[in-house]
C-alpha cells in the first residue's frame, strides 16, 4: 500500500513540474471539460431529486452558478442541495472554470508563439504562394519587394504567401511581418518540412537560389525539385538557376519555368509568376551576348515611332523598344504617328546587328 502511494505521489509531483511543458493541450483542456461536465451533471441531478427541479433549471443554475453569474432567480433551498453545490459548483467546479480558461489562454499564446518563430503547421494551407529558400544577399529587401509586388496582382492581393527557410527562427523581420508573410522554420533537405507546407496544395511554388554567385546553389534547387516530384507536386514551380546550362536539367525535374537570379528587380519573379513567357523573355534581354535592350546613342528629331521601327525591321536591325526623351524622361511603346524627339533610342538588338542597327538608325536620324 505505501508503494503504491509513493508512486502515485511521484507521478503527481511528475505532472505537476511538467504539465507546462506538454504540448497536447487540447487533451488537457479535454480532460478538464469532461469533469466540469461530470460535476454540472451530479449537481443538476441532486438539484432535481432533492430540489423537485426539472431538468432545465437544475442545469441553468448549476450553469449559472459555475460561472459566478448568480442572476438568483433559482436556488438551493434543501440541505441536501446546498451541500451538493458547495462541494460541486463552489469547491469544484468554479476552479476547474478558471483553470479551462487558464489552459486555454496557453493554448493561445503557444500557437502565437510558434506562429512567429515558424513552428506552427497550418494543416489547411492552400492556394497559397510557397516560396523556398532566402537569398544569401539582401534578403529582407528582396522579399519585401517581391511580396510588394505580389501583392499588386489583384488575382493574387489576398493569396497567403509562406516562406520555408531556416534564416529567421526567432520570427521573421518587422518589414515582412507588416506584410502578413507566413513562414516555416526549417531546411528544404527535410522531406517532413517540405509536406509540412503543403506543397501540393499551393497555387506556385518559387525556388530561391541560396547565393546568386554560388554555382552549388543550384544542387539544392534540383534536390529540392527531386523531391517535389517523387511527392507527385503538380503545382506551377518556378526555379532559379545559376548556371544557364542548369536550365534544362530543371525542367525535366518538374520546374515549369527557369531563370536567373536577380536581386535587383524582384519584378522579374513575379512576372515570371503571372505571364511565364514574357518573363522568360525579360530573363533572356539580360543576356548582353544575346538578344539584348540596346541603347543606340544618336539623337534625332521630327521621326515618327512607326518610321523608326520599319527602318529597323527592315534592315534586320532589331525591335525599337522606346526612347530617351530631350527632357531625358524614357518612354517605351510611345505613339506610333507623331513625330517625336529624342537623345537616345531603345532596341531590342542581338550582339551581331548591333553595327547595323547603329548604322540604320544614324541614316534614317540624319534625313
Amino acid at each position: 500500500m505505501i508503494g503504491i502511494l509513493s508512486r502515485s505521489l511521484q507521478r503527481y509531483r511528475y505532472r505537476k513540474y511538467t504539465r507546462h511543458l506538454s504540448l497536447n493541450l487540447w487533451k488537457r483542456l479535454l480532460k478538464l471539460l469532461l469533469i466540469l461536465f461530470g460535476l454540472i451533471a451530479v449537481n443538476s441531478f441532486v438539484l432535481c431529486a432533492f430540489e423537485s427541479m426539472d431538468a432545465a433549471d437544475a442545469i441553468w443554475m448549476s450553469l449559472t452558478t459555475i460561472t459566478t453569474v448568480g442572476y438568483g432567480d433559482l436556488s438551493p433551498t434543501t440541505l441536501v442541495g446546498r451541500i451538493s453545490t458547495v462541494l460541486t459548483m463552489f469547491a469544484w467546479g468554479i476552479a476547474l472554470v478558471g483553470m479551462i480558461a487558464s489552459e486555454f489562454i496557453d493554448w493561445r499564446l503557444l500557437k502565437t508563439q510558434k506562429l512567429l518563430s515558424g513552428d506552427w503547421v497550418m494543416q489547411d494551407m492552400q492556394d497559397h504562394i510557397q516560396i523556398f529558400g532566402t537569398p544569401k544577399h539582401n534578403p529582407v529587401t528582396f522579399l519585401k519587394g517581391m511580396v510588394d509586388e505580389i501583392k499588386q496582382i489583384p488575382d493574387f492581393k489576398h493569396c497567403p504567401i509562406q516562406i520555408l527557410t531556416r534564416s529567421y527562427p526567432e520570427g521573421l523581420p518587422v518589414e515582412l511581418q507588416s506584410l502578413k508573410v507566413l513562414h516555416q522554420t526549417g531546411d528544404a533537405e527535410d522531406i517532413e518540412k517540405i509536406k509540412a507546407v503543403n506543397p501540393e496544395q499551393a497555387r506556385i511554388i518559387v525556388i530561391l537560389a541560396k547565393d546568386f554567385s554560388d554555382p552549388r546553389s543550384d544542387s539544392f534547387t534540383f534536390d529540392l525539385l527531386t523531391k517535389l516530384q517523387d511527392l507527385n507536386v503538380t503545382t506551377f514551380i518556378v526555379a532559379e538557376a545559376v548556371r544557364p546550362e542548369n536550365k534544362v536539367r530543371f525542367l525535366k525535374a518538374g520546374a515549369n519555368v527557369v531563370i536567373r537570379p536577380d536581386r535587383v528587380y524582384p519584378e522579374k519573379t513575379v512576372r515570371v509568376m503571372t505571364a511565364p513567357a514574357a518573363g522568360e523573355a525579360l530573363d533572356e534581354l539580360t543576356d548582353f551576348g544575346g538578344d539584348h535592350l540596346a541603347q543606340l546613342d544618336i539623337k534625332f528629331s521630327n521621326l515618327t515611332f512607326s518610321a523608326i521601327s520599319t527602318a529597323l525591321s527592315q534592315a534586320g536591325a532589331g525591335i525599337a523598344v522606346g526612347y530617351k526623351k530631350t527632357d531625358g524622361a524614357i518612354e517605351i511603346n510611345p505613339p506610333q504617328n507623331i513625330l517625336l524627339s529624342g537623345g537616345c533610342l531603345l532596341a531590342i538588338v542581338h550582339e551581331d546587328q548591333l553595327d547595323k542597327a547603329h548604322q540604320t538608325f544614324t541614316e534614317l536620324a540624319a534625313q
